[in-house]
C-alpha cells in the first residue's frame, strides 16, 4: 500500500482508503512502514514509548449490509514486557456505528472468533486504557490472524474502526503492526451438491476426484472398471453372489433357496436383505410320532402327548381282621398283569369295587411296581364304621381325601 493508504482491503472487494491517525502527549502517531509487513509493500505501525500516549488508527467509513459481517486482520505486537494477564502497555479495537461514539468492539456487541485480547491493562502508571481487556505483552513478534464478528447492530449502518494503543509513564516496547485488513459481508460462495458419480454400472468403482485427472475435468467423476470375475451387486440379494463378466456387466449368481427346513416358519427372500424366516404359529407340523398332537409355538414344533387309557383288572381280595399280629390279605400280593407294548405309563388310578369291611381304619394298601418301586395309597383311613359294597377310586387328582370318620 502507499504511505497514505490503509494496510490492505476493506469489504469483500479490495478497497484502499486514507486512514486518520491521532496521538496525545509524546510519541509517534501511527505510520505506514516498509519494515516487516504481512502483505507487501507495507503495514500500519505505531511505537511503544516510555511515556503516556493514546494513539489511534481510524478507518474511513464503511457500509455494512448484513448482521453476519466479519472483520479479519493480521496483528503483530511487542509491548513493554509483563507477566500475563497483566500488561503495562497494550492495544484495543474500537468501533463507531453510525453517529455513535467509539466503543470497544466487544462492548459494542462484537465477538472474537480468533486472535482476541490476551491481557488486562494495569491500572497504575496513567495508561489511558487502564483496566481494559487488550492485546498485551507480545505475540512472539509474529503476525497472527484476528477474526471478529462485527456487532449485529452494524447491519444497514456505516461504521468506522479504530485501532488504539495506550502506553504508561515508564517502560517501552517495539509497538504494534496492523495489516491485511478484510471485511467480509453479504453473500458468500457456498458449496454445491456433491456429485454422486454413480454411472449405474455395478462393474465400475465410482469416485469423485476434487483435482482431476484422473476423473472428468468438469465433474471430477472417475469410473474404474472391475476386472472379470470380480464381485458386483445388481441390488437384488435374492440373485445370489454376482460377478462381473468380460464386458463389464454384472451377471446374476445362483438364486438363493430360502428353506430353513422348519415347518413352523414362512420362508421368503427380500431383495434388500436376502432370506427371511418368519415364525408362523398357524402352520402345521409333525414330529413323526402318531401318538402326539403337534403344533407350532414360536417357530418350533412342540409335541403335545395325547395318552390313551387302558384298564387292567385283578381278582378278588379277602382281608380278615386280626389284632395281633396283623394279617395279610389273600392273595398277597394280589397281582395285576400289564401286557408289554403299551408305552410309557404316566398315571395310575386304582378302583376298588365292592369294598366291604367292618373297620376300614385297619386296612393298609401298598402299590408295588415291577421294579420294586412302591407307594402307600391307603392307610388308617375310613374310620370304624362298617362299610359294604363301596366302590372307591384312588387318584392323585381326586377332589378330596378319604375322610377318617368313614363314608
Amino acid at each position: 500500500m502507499s504511505s497514505a493508504e490503509l494496510p490492505s482491503q476493506v469489504s469483500a472487494k479490495p478497497r484502499k482508503s486514507t486512514p486518520r491517525t491521532t496521538t496525545t502527549t509524546a510519541g509517534n502517531a501511527w505510520v505506514t512502514t516498509l519494515t516487516t509487513p504481512d502483505t507487501a509493500p507495507n503495514s500500519a505501525f505505531t511505537d511503544n514509548p516510555a511515556v503516556v500516549t493514546d494513539k489511534r488508527l481510524i478507518s474511513p467509513t464503511i457500509a455494512i449490509a448484513t448482521a453476519s459481517a466479519k472483520l479479519s486482520f493480521r496483528n503483530r505486537y511487542t509491548f513493554e514486557s509483563s507477566t500475563l494477564p497483566n500488561t503495562w502497555d497494550g492495544g484495543v479495537l474500537e468501533i463507531k456505528i453510525g453517529a455513535g461514539a467509539f466503543t470497544d468492539i466487544v462492548t459494542a456487541g462484537g465477538s472474537f472468533v480468533s486472535g482476541g485480547y490476551n491481557a488486562v491493562v494495569n491500572t497504575g502508571f496513567s495508561n489511558p486504557l487502564a483496566g481494559r481487556a487488550a492485546w498485551g505483552n507480545n505475540n512472539a513478534s509474529t503476525y497472527t490472524t484476528t477474526v471478529v464478528n462485527l456487532p449485529a447492530a452494524a447491519a444497514g449502518q456505516t461504521i468506522q474502526l479504530q485501532w488504539r494503543v495506550g502506553t504508561d509513564t515508564s517502560g517501552s516496547g517495539t509497538g504494534q503492526n496492523v495489516d491485511t485488513i478484510v471485511i467480509t459481508d453479504g453473500a458468500a460462495c457456498q458449496p454445491g451438491t456433491l456429485n454422486t458419480c454413480n454411472d449405474n454400472n455395478a462393474c465400475t468403482l465410482d469416485s469423485c476426484n476434487p483435482n482431476p485427472p484422473p476423473g472428468d475435468i468438469l465433474t471430477g467423476c472417475d469410473h474404474v472398471p472391475i476386472a472379470e470375475g470380480g464381485s458386483c451387486s445388481d441390488g437384488n440379494a435374492c440373485n445370489g453372489s454376482e460377478l462381473c463378466d468380460a464386458g463389464g456387466v454384472c451377471q446374476p449368481g445362483t438364486p438363493l433357496v430360502c428353506d430353513d427346513l422348519n415347518a413352523c416358519t414362512d420362508d421368503s427372500c427380500n431383495p434388500l436383505s436376502g432370506c427371511v424366516y418368519t415364525n408362523d404359529n398357524t402352520n402345521t407340523c409333525t414330529d413323526n410320532n402318531a401318538c402326539t398332537a403337534d403344533s407350532c409355538v414360536g417357530g418350533t414344533c412342540v409335541s403335545n402327548f395325547a395318552p390313551s387309557v387302558a384298564t387292567f383288572t385283578g381278582g378278588a381280595i379277602a382281608a380278615n381282621d386280626s389284632v395281633t399280629p396283623p394279617t395279610t390279605a389273600t392273595p398277597y400280593p394280589s397281582t395285576i398283569t400289564v401286557p408289554p407294548g403299551i408305552g410309557n405309563i404316566v398315571k395310575v388310578e386304582v378302583l376298588l369295587s365292592g369294598y366291604t369291611h367292618t373297620f376300614p381304619d385297619d386296612i393298609d394298601m401298598l402299590l408295588v411296581g415291577p421294579t420294586g418301586a412302591n407307594a402307600v395309597i391307603m392307610s388308617d383311613t375310613g374310620g370304624s364304621t362298617d362299610i359294604a359294597g363301596l366302590n372307591l377310586v384312588l387318584d392323585d387328582a381326586a377332589a378330596a381325601a378319604i375322610p377318617d370318620a368313614g363314608p
